[in-house]
């Protein structure tokens, strides 16, 4: 027995070291895997056996170097707390129950492979973000020549190809990369990186317009100009070129659908909002529960979901839990905001106001398998928090240089 626990130990440490390796390729699958498998239950599958079964061996070494920072601390008291609000969802479903403790264990191995992957390899997880820019600008230009083939152009509001459900979850991941895009781009030495970072940019900005997402478009554009005026002057003139140019010509050459999106109206969301208030005031302080059905008819439809982030945890989780989501995302946008005052790169800050605009309209839960609110929320959490461990260099900013050698220095906290 002795002799096979000895044979499994050494096993374990000859393949220890090549998980990482491994992981860096599983996890850029899974990142442009919105764009490659054919539903979410697919991406989801993915994840759990590519990604979080090898992650669990670099899962420790991640929560060692994140446990400190008071952004994951939050994300875990969050995560913590709603999970604890399912013991009185009504009525109590213990293999529901089981997906959420399921999930937020992914989410855990989320973060701590982003902090491995990061950390290791600083300019090997640049490279892959860059790749991953690129296939999904591909994804948004073959998506609207698709989809346009077989409907009538430019009215019909555009669909992704891949795992997402509909055109706002798409737009918003794109709208992700679009904001990635745009901070390599400002740091682009070379003429020829910065026009292909604007043309991945462009290829973004066309989806969501063809696509008629109001809520994803108008919240990018805030994000762009926010990176226009907190920046320096060189920052400044790039964005505000590319986001003035883009809405101008987008406008010039199909005004109709600036038309079409005004004329919708804010549709039914007010009417959802009004009845989840009522149900609010019923379990004001501890909420519903986190595995509560919500259902509301509304027109004639009915509607499981509150779209609204902030709302939804209010429905869920009560004050409380409304209070931890606001603690949260209130305190990764000032750390994020002093990393981009000590880096000059101001990217991640960017990525978390659009996060936050858009969770005002069209995110529901937090604790979900892998859809847009990962990409668009999770994913900067996870970048932030590795961005501010004492391992961090000061030199290796989200979208900067590679790290310089030298000591390393930690964020004060």
């Amino acid at each position: 027995m002795q002799a096979v626990y000895i044979s499994a130990s050494r096993i374990y440490q000859r393949i220890k070291p090549l998980v990482p390796r491994l992981l860096v390729l599983t996890y850029f699958l899974f990142t442009i895997g919105y764009f490659l498998f054919p539903s979410y239950h697919d991406h989801y599958r993915y994840y759990a056996k590519a990604v979080a079964i090898p992650g669990i061996l670099v899962l420790g070494e991640g929560l060692r170097e994140t446990r400190h920072h008071l952004v994951f601390k939050l994300a875990i008291l969050y995560l913590l707390y709603m999970l604890a609000t399912a013991t009185w969802s009504t009525p109590f479903d213990l293999y529901r129950f089981g997906q959420m403790l399921t999930i937020a264990f992914y989410l855990l191995t989320f973060i701590a492979v982003t902090q491995v992957l990061r950390t290791r390899f600083p300019a090997g997880f640049h490279h892959m973000l860059r790749i991953c820019i690129a296939v999904a600008a591909a994804a948004a230009v073959v998506s609207l020549v698709v989809f346009y083939q077989t409907h009538s152009f430019p009215s019909a509001r555009a669909e992704g190809l891949g795992s997402l459900t509909n055109v706002n979850e798409y737009a918003n991941v794109f709208g992700v990369f679009a904001l990635l895009a745009t901070g390599y781009g400002l740091k682009a030495e070379r003429k020829h990186a910065r026009v292909l970072y604007t043309l991945a940019v462009l290829c973004f900005i066309s989806f969501m317009w063809f696509g008629q997402s109001r809520a994803a478009f108008a919240s990018l554009f805030a994000a762009l100009f926010l990176l226009a005026f907190i920046g320096g002057k060189h920052n400044k003139t790039r964005v505000a070129i590319l986001t003035a140019c883009a809405l101008v010509l987008l406008i010039a050459i199909f005004p109709d659908l600036l038309e079409k999106a005004w004329t919708r109206g804010a549709g039914l969301r007010p009417l959802i909002w009004q009845a989840m208030l009522v149900d609010i005031r019923q379990a004001p302080i501890f909420g519903q529960g986190l595995i509560t059905p919500m259902s509301y008819i509304v027109d004639g439809s009915d509607f499981g979901i509150g779209h609204n982030a902030f709302l939804q945890a209010l429905w869920q989780g009560g004050v409380v839990g409304m209070g931890l989501l606001l603690l949260l995302t209130g305190s990764a946008l000032w750390y994020a905001y002093r990393l981009g005052k000590e880096t000059g790169n101001f990217t991640i800050l960017a990525l978390l106001v659009f996060c936050v605009l858009v969770m005002q309209t069209g995110v529901n839960s937090l604790i979900s398998r892998p859809r847009d609110q990962w990409m668009l929320f999770w994913f900067p959490l996870a970048l932030l928090i590795s961005y501010q461990t004492p391992f961090r260099k000061l030199s290796d900013s989200v979208t900067g240089s590679e790290p310089e050698t030298g000591e390393n220095t930690a964020y004060s906290r």
